[in-house]
């Protein structure tokens, strides 16, 4: 009978030692976890910005296109309409 109190106090000792350790764990984030966080912030961002400035130089040759077809046009009906009169 000695020897079952006995074990059943151990494992009942050794369980609350788990759950104090258990608790004792800090809440935060590992320096790691960080490193990882932001380097995946900083691809990302350079991405972006390096596809927005493609995104620029395109849409500034279309409206350097555009302006030209409409000088182009305007050039043409000026030519039609002062042969008209």
């Amino acid at each position: 009978m000695l020897s079952t109190s006995t074990s059943l106090s151990r494992s009942r000792s050794s369980g609350s030692k788990k759950d104090a350790a258990q608790r004792a764990l800090p809440g935060g984030f590992t320096l790691v976890e960080l490193l990882v966080v932001v380097s995946i912030m900083l691809i990302i961002t350079s991405t972006l910005l390096l596809q927005q400035r493609k995104f620029n130089s395109a849409t500034l040759m279309r409206t350097l296109a555009y302006n030209i077809a409409l000088s182009i046009r305007q050039a043409q009906v000026y030519g039609t309409s002062v042969v008209g009169t």
